[in-house]
């Protein structure tokens, strides 16, 4: 939520076209230097007496710590200042200890505002930062920060404090100069980091810094199987990949201004990723390589993050951002650089409520997670309608089916493979030829006439493509019978034992495209391993008579 404010302060100043100042000051090992009487004295002001202050004081007076050091421990080493990291309370009592300089900081009644909304200083534990308009009330709030660090006890650390500055008029204004109260200049940067979220001039994301960031969390996790061939199965991969990396390619995103270029280069990176740990070519279709494996897109990801913020907000009535949403979305216009009247967009894109009627309507916890089940439905719905769309226009996936929930759940040929990599290897075959990227003679003769005969190089007698090489082929058929004979037995209990070739091929190929009755599930994945074997079957058998024939 600091961040949000920040990210609002930026967009807010854009609008007005006004220059915006904003600095981040580093408290120094702020938990470690808490001053106990000072902390214990603010507590008591609060109303916190009786049992409980004594209860606190008794956690901090006389407490004890030792060190062990290869097999030896030291004596007791008296704590006099600081909070126990760790411990649940030590969040809370740090915000109590550092509480005074916010008021301090909002009383002087300098910095940003929104409406009557003082946004001055967006702060969470030690991490202090200032929005002002000019140079000379950030000097203001900083000479605050520095005296009420020398009251309580902590220090300032100047090479940590950063200043970066909002241009967004046309005059000539030099870069400002701010001072901390020992005479240090806070630098001016072009791009600063604030809760984890790297922010530059423009407030767009960092796209190359992120992929290198998620690139580097890949490589720690190859030793753990996350990569395609001889590692584990897609299903896994794809779950390591969405729980430890997509966290840190995307962190704070959706509180920046992304651009149209800055999203299709994540997307393509993610393509890329998926492609491998799918064991799939470069030249698949991208649509077929978000749908088997059952996965976002990074706009979907982005998406679904501004708008559960934005539903978050709405827990708190009492808060700064809730009444600054409300304020916001009734003021601005629908072309503002908000983020809030972004919120707006993205709401209406999956046909979710409109944000006021969301601010009004959620009074409790059970509202919310309602209104969080909707949002996930209206993103599926939204992706499942666009990925089915661009299936039927690419003409290399006609026998591929979209299951259902496509944005969540893995493909057959990926679910029922998970369990043994010689399957997957298996598995990875099928892939290729549903998705048209397991090249026969007529797609080689498509791409390259000139160099390639379409005729079958095993029979030599008719077109090799999908139905001539699954069904037709007579030198595969000694290869194929035992899997044909398993495949009318399975039909025959299914009623479907008098199909056509057509609809035979596309059982082979995706079973999930026919309707097989009340078993739909049982049979459709008993008809998935038979077939995924058959593939193989002929794939290798194909492949070992061609190198043959080679030589």
């Amino acid at each position: 939520m600091a961040g949000l404010l920040i990210t609002e302060a930026i967009a807010e100043a854009k609008d007005n076209k006004e220059n915006l100042i904003l600095q981040t000051l580093d408290a120094e090992k702020a938990f470690d230097v808490v001053w106990h009487d000072s902390l214990l004295q603010k507590l008591y002001k609060d109303g916190v007496e009786g049992d409980l202050w004594l209860l606190v004081q008794s956690l901090h007076k006389n407490a004890n710590t030792i060190v062990k050091w290869e097999g030896e421990i030291s004596g007791n080493i008296p704590i006099l200042q600081g909070i126990r990291q760790g411990a649940k309370l030590s969040m809370l009592m740090y915000k109590r200890f550092n509480n005074d300089l916010i008021n301090h900081l909002q009383n002087t009644n300098e910095g940003i505002k929104i409406g009557t909304h003082d946004i001055s200083s967006p702060t969470c534990a030690d991490d202090i930062s200032l929005l002002t308009p000019n140079e000379a009330e950030a000097q203001i709030l900083t000479n605050l920060v520095y005296e009420t660090s020398r009251r309580d006890r902590f220090n300032i650390n100047p090479s940590k404090c950063e200043l970066i500055y909002y241009k967004n008029n046309n005059l000539q204004d030099p870069a400002p100069c701010v001072f901390l109260g020992g005479g240090e200049r806070i630098q001016n940067v072009l791009t600063l980091k604030h809760h984890g979220i790297e922010r530059n001039s423009s407030n767009t994301p960092d796209v190359a810094g992120r992929i290198h960031t998620a690139r580097k969390t890949i490589y720690a996790l190859l030793g753990s199987g996350l990569h395609g061939k001889n590692g584990l199965s897609p299903v896994i991969t794809y779950n390591m990949w969405t729980t430890f990396v997509i966290p840190r390619l995307l962190h704070g995103i959706e509180l920046l201004s992304i651009r149209k270029t800055d999203l299709e280069n994540l997307e393509r990176y993610q393509r890329k990723v998926l492609k491998q740990l799918q064991s799939l070519p470069e030249r698949t279709a991208s649509v077929a390589v978000l749908m088997l494996i059952g996965a976002k897109t990074i706009e979907a990801h982005i998406d679904t993050r501004i708008i559960t913020t934005f539903l978050n907000i709405t827990k708190d009535t009492s808060s700064v951002e809730f009444s600054l949403a409300v304020g916001q979305l009734k003021m601005k216009e629908h072309n503002s650089n908000s983020w809030f009247i972004k919120a707006a967009h993205i709401l209406a894109k999956y046909d979710l409520p409109d944000p006021l009627f969301l601010l009004e309507s959620i009074k409790n916890k059970k509202d919310l997670e309602h209104w969080k089940k909707q949002t996930k439905i209206g993103i599926e719905t939204y992706w499942e309608h666009k990925l089915t769309t661009e299936i039927e226009n690419k003409s290399t996936l006609t026998y591929i089916n979209i299951q259902d929930r496509p944005t969540k759940y893995p493909h057959v040929v990926w679910k029922g493979s998970h369990h043994s990599p010689f399957a997957s290897h298996k598995a990875n075959i099928k892939a290729k030829l549903m998705t048209g990227t397991l090249l026969l003679e007529s797609d080689k003769h498509r791409f390259q006439p000139k160099r390639y005969n379409p005729q079958c190089q095993l029979c030599k007698t008719d077109i090799e493509d999908q139905k001539h090489f699954l069904l037709k082929c007579p030198i595969l058929e000694a290869r194929r019978s035992p899997y044909t004979e398993k495949l009318k037995l399975e039909l025959q209990n299914l009623d479907l034992d008098t199909i056509d070739e057509n609809t035979k091929l596309q059982l082979i190929v995706d079973c999930t495209g026919i309707n097989l009755g009340r078993a739909q599930k049982d049979s459709a994945m008993r008809l998935e391993a038979l077939s995924r074997d058959m593939i193989y079957a002929l794939y290798t058998c194909r492949a070992n008579i061609l190198k043959k024939n080679s030589f």
